[in-house]
């Protein structure tokens, strides 16, 4: 055995493993070994091990040293013609590097592995976004040089980004896509391939990204990409396509409620019958005013969003209005009825407000004994002038009006 591996040997007892981090570190910090190590709360072995190999008393468990006094202690010793930094280095089994080193090896890796996939998609749908992306993300060079699978997930995305189907003018469901692309049907579910995918789609359309689960499903649309078309739907009552197809038409001409689900839209095309429509944030209060128009034969559609707006909803208010019809919208007047309301009327600025009456608030409110200081937010922020009206009276009053409380003056107002 040759002292090198003698030393090293000697050195791998427990009682040096702090003792040898801490000069580790030290070169990582300066880039050359010197300066001062402290070793605090030092256990038995490693003050009869550190103590026998620097002819000092450890027994208080403290160990401050020097680079300098430890090379004038190591020259005492029988491994005084072996190189500390070798020992280092074989100790720590790979290349010992400074922190500069490691920054500059680093940016080299950084600058390749962007070079050589900028070269990869240039020319394609994804390379704008790629571009973006690199210049941009804050915690680029962790990925690329601490996360493995990051250059698998990232070459994923970016074909998933040239392979949209909304480029073919189509429609595939997520899990399909996911599958088409990586033989994983969920690899696009969640987590950082999911959040690249729709920031590359956002970019590419020009659209926001939010994070809500409505604006990650209507990208996901924009980009021909659907997580469900089945389970996503939304109530309706005496609405039909001008096309009149047989299955919406039996509905529409028997003024049934039917559940109408994103599939259902996407398999008809062109415009809607014109008509006005009044849609309704509650089921209950829906099925009364089916009901009511069936009786009556009146000329009017109904919807029912069933609380938070979802994307088959979404996409059926687009086709309404492009055919021309007038869209009246009535929903709960508390903090939460409120805020899907300023959301809906400022993302479609021709719908209108259904009953929103601050006299009527007074007549049917429920008084609230406490508004926690959540839901008093809310009422601090809505955009319209008729929705900031209603919240001021609801926090002047503390009564919050609920839909039921309508519904004969909603039926009156059928025409």
């Amino acid at each position: 055995m040759s002292l090198l591996e003698e030393c090293l040997h000697y050195l791998e007892q427990p009682g040096f493993e702090r003792f040898i981090e801490a000069w580790l570190e030290k070169y990582r910090r300066l880039g050359h070994l010197g300066g001062r190590i402290q070793l605090e709360h030092l256990n038995k072995m490693e003050q009869e091990a550190l103590g026998l190999l620097l002819g000092m008393d450890l027994g208080e468990g403290t160990l401050q040293l020097d680079y300098r006094s430890f090379q004038k202690q190591w020259s005492q010793t029988r491994f005084e013609s072996v190189d500390f930094l070798e020992v280092l280095t074989l100790l720590r089994q790979d290349p010992l590097y400074s922190r500069r080193e490691l920054r500059h090896q680093q940016a080299l890796q950084v600058q390749t592995f962007c070079d050589t996939l900028l070269t990869k998609y240039a020319g394609t749908p994804a390379f704008t976004f790629l571009e973006h992306y690199f210049k941009t993300d804050v915690r680029l060079v962790y990925h690329i040089c601490h996360e493995e699978g990051y250059p698998i997930l990232l070459e994923h995305v970016l074909q998933a980004l040239n392979a949209l189907p909304v480029y073919q003018n189509k429609t595939e469901l997520l899990p399909v896509f996911s599958w088409r692309l990586t033989r994983d049907p969920h690899y696009f579910d969640q987590g950082m391939a999911h959040d690249l995918l729709l920031r590359g789609i956002a970019f590419h359309f020009q659209q926001d990204l939010d994070g809500s689960v409505d604006n990650r499903h209507d990208l996901l649309f924009q980009a021909g990409v659907l997580r469900d078309d089945l389970s996503n739907a939304c109530l309706i009552c005496h609405i039909v396509p001008c096309s009149h197809p047989q299955s919406w038409q039996a509905f529409y001409d028997a003024y049934e409620p039917w559940n109408m689900t994103l599939y259902n839209l996407m398999q008809v095309e062109g415009p809607f019958s014109q008509s006005a429509i009044y849609m309704v944030e509650n089921p209950s209060v829906f099925r009364e005013l089916a009901l009511h128009v069936k009786i009556r034969q009146l000329d009017v559609g109904l919807v029912c969003s069933n609380g938070q707006i979802n994307l088959s909803t979404y996409r059926l208010i687009d086709r309404l209005l492009t055919s021309g019809c007038t869209i009246n919208y009535a929903g709960d007047w508390d903090p939460e009825g409120l805020q899907i309301a300023d959301k809906l009327v400022s993302r479609y600025p021709r719908i209108h407000l259904w009953g929103y009456d601050v006299h009527a608030l007074k007549v049917i409110g429920l008084k609230q004994t406490e508004i926690s200081e959540s839901r008093q937010s809310l009422l601090k922020h809505y955009r319209h002038p008729i929705l900031r009206a209603m919240a001021r009276e609801i926090r002047n009053t503390s009564l919050f009006g609920y839909q039921e409380g309508l519904l004969e003056k909603m039926k009156k107002s059928l025409i």
